[in-house]
């Protein structure tokens, strides 16, 4: 299942400025955000449970669609649309056996196209192309400019997502490059007003579209 075009937030609880995941989502969610993704690598599994049930609410109640980063089991039992995946988490297809066929099932495939033709053959439905641009948010990211993104999109038949360094200045660079969708971190969830921040990234996604689609 293909996600839907525009702005993709991962959440980051050290970015977030004191807010809570359900902040700031609600607050992307109004801005026009229409996928999020649920990462949290410090809190309990028995917390990540309770934070995701609520956060696939917000999402459903929105017309968003909600992910959870590298666990399938925990999508599964939250009801998430999905999962994202890393090489070091469960493959897409093993991701796949536990969430059915209706699921969306992502994977970073940083800039090579091997790696993003392996996912859509183990039965990803998107790929993840990054870092595009330099960024603060990962530690020892590689930079991989925009070329990435069209060398990734002729080798794979699926939905290419760009990440890493987008905000509202070079947002539409991506799109313009042919990502289907932007990944942002930092430009949404600690940003001084999440959902202004949201709206403004998603206007110059939807101006970029309008010209280069």
């Amino acid at each position: 299942m293909p996600l839907q075009p525009g702005l993709y937030v991962i959440t980051d609880r050290d970015l977030s400025r004191g807010r809570t995941h359900e902040e700031v989502v609600a607050a992307a969610l109004r801005g026009g955000a229409s996928t999020i993704q649920l990462r949290d690598k410090t809190c309990s599994r028995e917390e990540l449970m309770a934070t995701a049930r609520r956060l696939a609410q917000l999402c459903r109640d929105a017309g968003a669609t909600f992910l959870v980063n590298d666990d399938p089991a925990v999508a599964a039992e939250v009801g998430a649309g999905g999962v994202h995946l890393g090489p070091e988490d469960p493959s897409p297809a093993q991701a796949r056996a536990v969430l059915g066929t209706a699921a969306i099932v992502g994977y970073s495939a940083k800039a090579s196209a091997e790696l993003a033709r392996k996912a859509e053959a183990a039965g990803a439905d998107y790929v993840v192309a990054g870092s595009i641009f330099p960024t603060s948010t990962k530690e020892n990211a590689t930079v991989v400019g925009l070329e990435a993104i069209p060398r990734i999109k002729s080798a794979v038949g699926i939905q290419v997502a760009a990440i890493g360094g987008i905000g509202p200045a070079n947002i539409g660079s991506v799109i313009e490059a042919g990502a289907d969708v932007a990944c942002v971190i930092s430009a949404a969830v600690a940003a001084d007003d999440v959902e202004t921040a949201c709206r403004e990234m998603v206007e110059r996604i939807r101006a970029a579209r309008a010209i280069y689609r």
